[in-house]
């Protein structure tokens, strides 16, 4: 009954060949991060925004293969699908409670920073804007 629900992985060479077959290319890719090797896939075009897919526990990367075969996601957006530490071909590990919730509190403060640059960056454009001679009126 599960077999329905969840695949096992497929090889990095089976996925890039068969992405291959379909005019795409899919580049695995392997990061050194501390004392871990993380693993991940990419595809699309490099200076677009990125979207990330993460996977492990259940189903395996497989799970975002409609994603990234999608006709127009690649042209638009460079997509990531990273295996969490453990799952895929990233190396076993152990991360403990405190590593976990460190990391797990660093995302809002990353999502505000990002909030917060793109804030400037408006402000910015209106003021030059305004420095131009337009206005709001």
């Amino acid at each position: 009954m599960a077999q329905g629900c969840i695949r096992f992985r497929t090889s990095d060479h089976d996925a890039v060949v068969a992405f291959a077959r379909l005019g795409f290319t899919l580049s695995p890719q392997t990061l050194a991060v501390g004392k871990r090797t993380m693993h991940y896939v990419t595809i699309g075009v490099t200076d677009r925004p990125t979207l990330i897919f993460v996977h492990g526990s259940p189903g395996s990367r497989d799970s975002f293969t409609a994603y990234l075969k999608d006709s127009l996601l690649p042209e638009r957006y460079r997509m990531v699908n990273l295996d969490r530490p453990g799952f895929g071909y990233c190396d076993s590990g152990y991360a403990s409670y405190l590593e976990v919730i460190t990391a797990q509190r660093s995302v809002p403060e990353a999502e505000l920073a990002l909030i917060n640059t793109k804030q400037a960056q408006f402000l910015s454009l209106t003021d030059l804007y305004r420095a131009l001679g337009g206005g709001w009126e």
